[in-house]
């Protein structure tokens, strides 16, 4: 957990071990319910930082955003090692304030949840600023355990020398408007859906 490897020359870190479930079980030839090893890029994978869409919303969630579309395609299509990538599935809060609306997409790269990274919220929220789970805390971060309402080095990223803002995949639980995002200093804050943040997406093998 936290190894580092390198894909197209960018820093990806190891997340977990068996923590991401499958679309497809007979993927590695037998029934496996998760995929073997979770990863994250700790460089940006998009040379210019970009907005989750293109218009200030988060209407529809995950599912429904443009930039879950370019990273499944485009950036997919041009990793060297896209053909060990498993698609996963993965939870997302389809309308921001309902926790009861939390359904599956299926994703080869996405962006991380409040979830997958916090088990505190804010705003008397459980994640981060998301209304609901969208999946389990990853291994990477329950060893770190950072607070969402405090600063924490060892979850920000960088672009070149230095930090950036992040884009996750989780609503704002107060807005249509919004997204939640990793500021520069490593909490939970919240963008527009049309702001630019830079992209550190996930992937499993």
């Amino acid at each position: 957990i936290g190894d580092w490897t390198t894909v197209d020359g960018k820093q990806v870190r190891i997340l977990g071990f068996n923590h991401d479930e499958l679309g497809d079980q007979n993927v590695y030839g037998g029934t496996n319910t998760y995929a073997g090893i979770s990863f994250e890029y700790t460089d940006p994978v998009i040379s210019d930082a970009k907005a989750i869409n293109s218009t200030s919303t988060n209407l529809g969630g995950w599912g429904a955003c443009e930039l879950r579309g370019t990273l499944n395609s485009t950036i997919y299509d041009s990793l060297e090692n896209k053909a060990y990538i498993k698609e996963v599935n993965k939870q997302y809060i389809e309308i921001y304030n309902n926790a009861d609306s939390v359904t599956i997409s299926q994703d080869k790269v996405w962006l991380l949840s409040c979830s997958e990274i916090w088990n505190n919220g804010r705003d008397g929220q459980p994640y981060g600023y998301a209304i609901a789970s969208e999946g389990e805390q990853y291994k990477y971060y329950k060893n770190i355990d950072p607070n969402s309402n405090n600063n924490n080095s060892m979850i920000v990223k960088k672009k070149g020398a230095y930090e950036q803002y992040w884009s996750i995949r989780s609503p704002y639980y107060n807005s249509a408007s919004l997204f939640s995002r990793v500021t520069s200093t490593g909490y939970c804050g919240y963008t527009r859906g049309n702001a630019i943040n830079e992209i550190f997406p996930g992937f499993s093998i």
